[in-house]
């Protein structure tokens, strides 16, 4: 495939990526919002209000181990889809 991209066009696509997040990620992120938000909404009182990286495992491990790569993920997701601030 990259054999028929040109360096622009994957470059755009980079930038355009950081912009509008795609993929498998983003997917797997919008599903933890989902089941975070039905926990939230469902909880047993005096449970604590659950985060949606606690629903997606892979995130919440990047997180603890302060992996730079995943919390780079994991900052731009939260940006876009939460209103966080990106952590670099």
């Amino acid at each position: 495939m990259l054999e028929g991209i040109s360096s622009r066009l994957l470059s755009e696509w980079m930038a355009f990526s950081l912009l509008e997040p795609f993929g498998y990620d983003v997917n797997m992120f919008g599903h933890a919002q989902t089941a975070a938000t039905f926990f939230n909404m469902n909880r047993p009182k005096g449970e604590h209000a659950r985060d949606p990286k606690d629903f997606y495992p892979v995130l919440a491990k990047a997180e603890e181990e302060n992996d730079e790569k995943s919390m780079d993920v994991f900052g731009i997701l939260k940006t876009v889809l939460m209103g966080g601030k990106t952590q670099q």
